[in-house]
């Protein structure tokens, strides 16, 4: 649910870490909570890939798009998180395997 960049990363490292020592125990019967939005910050604003401006091939529009990498691989943590939490008796290497990728 973390909005912040730099804790969502922390959070997500140390999950990572849980992984290898099996802290998690990925199919407890434990009640999930309903999550309405996943964590994400305020800006930049979500729109529709057609409505965003083409990049010109110069330096600028080459930062341009790393920078829009990042967003998208920022929300892409959520994605993963999300299948973590969502399937419930999957096999430990299922989880292990979203969370590797974070």
């Amino acid at each position: 649910m973390s909005t912040e960049i730099d804790e969502k990363i922390n959070f997500v490292n140390q999950l990572n870490g849980f992984k290898n020592n099996r802290v998690l125990d990925y199919q407890s019967s434990f009640h999930q909570q309903s999550i309405p939005i996943p964590g994400k910050p305020k800006k930049p604003i979500l729109v529709r890939f057609q409505s965003v401006p083409k990049r010109d091939k110069s330096y600028m529009g080459f930062i341009k798009t790393i920078h829009a990498i990042c967003h998208i691989e920022f929300n892409a943590i959520n994605l993963a998180l999300d299948a973590v939490y969502r399937f419930k008796y999957m096999p430990d290497k299922f989880y292990q395997d979203w969370i590797s990728h974070l």
